[in-house]
């Protein structure tokens, strides 16, 4: 995986674009792998994937996540190549033992890790709730900080400069901020203006990873973002940003040629001009 961050940071500084994408499966992982993908996110949701919402489906009570992850894990580790693909923990699982999951991660092959559910995406009464009890984000923080010091690598999806400030801390290799759900219903007018405050929300987070002399690679994910045209619109408006995370286990119908075909947009974007 060091290589692959590595190889990460070249390209970035050539102006190349950073593509990554969340997955559930072998099949969509080794698509995603073959398009270009940089780096690929797996998540526990497969038994969800004819589901309405297979990505949110993860937050709620509905199994051990983490053990679905390790079982998952074991039977696509003779499949995937694991160097760029960051596993699904639940850092916020209050019998989680960090150490045991990541020394049987590490038994198939795999040494690194993303947040999910990300607890930084849950906000309301809800949030406040969690953070009461200790079940919310700075649990899912302390967790991901211990992995780091064990030698993962760590990938992270928060909704806020400040959550993407602590993360950096923490010690995530990439942080991918996620910018809120979509609506169909918006007028072209009212989602041009969602995409100006995504623009400004990602130059602010981008700023204060700079402050943090931060090494972190910056990518984000937006459903206001209706084509790959408007992921490079808003990457040339943008500084400090590096790349867009696809995110196609939360769309129900995604066709396999639909999916590279984004991939291969995105890596043909050139940020240097």
């Amino acid at each position: 995986m060091k290589e692959t961050m590595a190889t990460i940071k070249e390209k970035i500084s050539r102006g190349h674009v950073i593509v990554g994408a969340g997955v559930d499966s072998t099949d969509m992982e080794q698509l995603c792998s073959r398009a270009g993908c940089d780096l690929v996110l797996f998540y526990p949701t497969s038994q969800y994937h004819e589901s309405e919402n297979p990505f949110l489906a993860g937050y709620m009570p509905f199994g051990n996540s983490n053990n679905r992850m390790l079982e998952e894990a074991r039977e696509m580790t003779t499949v995937v190549s694991g160097h760029h693909v960051f596993l699904g923990m639940n850092g916020s699982d209050p019998f989680l033992n960090k150490e045991l999951l990541l020394k049987r991660f590490r038994q198939v092959h795999f040494h690194s890790v993303h947040n999910y559910p990300a607890m930084g995406l849950v906000d309301g009464y809800f949030k406040n709730n969690l953070d009461r009890v200790s079940l919310g984000f700075d649990r899912e923080v302390e967790t991901f900080r211990y992995a780091a010091s064990k030698g993962f690598h760590i990938c992270t999806m928060v909704r806020t400069r400040q959550q993407a400030a602590v993360m950096a801390r923490a010690g995530a290799d990439v942080i991918i901020l996620y910018l809120g759900l979509g609506d169909e219903r918006l007028s072209e007018d009212d989602n041009v203006r969602a995409v100006e405050k995504d623009i400004q929300i990602l130059n602010e987070s981008a700023e204060t990873l700079r402050k943090l002399e931060s090494d972190s690679v910056l990518l984000f994910h937006s459903e206001h973002v209706r084509t790959m045209d408007d992921v490079k619109d808003i990457l040339h408006r943008t500084r400090g940003v590096h790349g867009y995370y696809l995110l196609p286990i939360a769309r129900k119908d995604y066709p396999g040629g639909t999916l590279q075909e984004e991939i291969r947009q995105l890596k043909d974007m050139d940020l240097t001009g």
